[in-house]
């Protein structure tokens, strides 16, 4: 009976140490570490006439943005 209490726990423990670093590791994403702070996802999609880019921006800090200009080029 020994043997599968220490085995229960140590499946149990495993189990909580993996759900913390995941834990730990989804916190990362989820919350603002920086004040200012941008995510920038540039794409150019290909048509048969044209190219068309697009730039995807994020706000990924704690603080609002205001006046962001993307320059094309």
């Amino acid at each position: 009976m020994k043997n599968y209490t220490i085995l229960i726990g140590a499946i149990v423990g495993g189990i909580v140490v993996m759900g913390v670093i995941f834990g730990l590791d989804i916190s990362k994403v989820a919350i603002a570490t920086q004040d200012y702070d941008i995510f920038v996802d540039p794409l150019l999609d290909d048509q048969i006439l044209f190219v068309m880019g697009r730039v995807t921006i994020q706000n990924t800090g704690s603080q609002p943005l205001t006046n962001v200009r993307v320059n094309f080029g």
